[in-house]
């Protein structure tokens, strides 16, 4: 479900801070990716999922550097195998990275996973890894140690204040953008409603016509 508003979305939106930094790095836009300090329990994968690729959708809209590069950080403190791990779908998996990475306008720089725990390093290189390009496998670092481990790819000036950066911090980002879904619920509601009309399709009468079955007003050609 796309609505903003919806039980289930407003659940995932408790459970997660999402949003990309304000400030530019060097042509590239940093987008960080923690669980919230609550309880976990109510995690679910395709909602998790839906709510990630609105952000990026609404990101792309108020995105106005275009052709920037994406630096995706995902802090995995408090990630586990019971509330996260187990329900995982592996083909809305595939779905999603292929969406993102065929799809959407977008173009990858590095992957951070910091704070990995050792069940969610195999899943990713065996669940992920295998259907990523080359070029993108490549920009994946996985770690289990905390930021400390990736700080020296970052300058200061452009992360949030829980990675010791002058950005505000990931629940204020996170906040403001989920404000921005709920004034932008009418286009998330409407944006995959549109349908075509097939009552005005000409009908093909017969496919055996001289204009090999397209209807119209085409008319003979004579050349003198």
């Amino acid at each position: 479900c796309r609505d903003p508003l919806d039980p289930d979305y407003v659940n995932i939106s408790s459970l997660v801070h999402y949003a990309p930094i304000p400030k530019l790095a060097k042509y590239t836009r940093i987008v960080v990716l923690q669980l919230a300090d609550v309880d976990q329990e109510k995690f679910e994968c395709l909602s998790f999922f839906r709510y990630l690729l609105d952000g990026g959708e609404l990101g792309l809209r108020y995105e106005r550097n275009h052709g920037v590069n994406y630096c995706m950080i995902f802090d995995a403190r408090g990630f586990s195998a019971s509330n996260h791990i187990a329900k995982i779908k592996p083909l809305v998996v595939k779905d999603m990275i292929y969406y993102l990475t065929k799809t959407l306008p977008l173009r990858f720089g590095n992957i951070f996973i910091i704070n990995a725990p050792h069940l969610l390093a195999v899943t990713v290189n065996n669940l992920v890894m295998p259907v990523l390009s080359k070029k993108i496998k490549s920009r994946m670092h996985i770690t289990a140690n905390g930021f400390e481990e990736v700080s020296q790819y970052f300058d200061k000036s452009t992360l949030p204040s829980d990675y010791g950066g002058d950005q505000p911090s990931m629940k204020e980002l996170s906040d403001f953008w989920k404000a921005l879904k709920i004034e932008r619920r009418d286009w998330f509601m409407n944006e995959l409603s549109e349908r075509c009309d097939e009552s005005k399709r000409i009908a093909i009468e017969d496919l055996t016509n001289p204009y090999f079955g397209v209807p119209g007003s085409l008319k003979k050609l004579v050349v003198d």
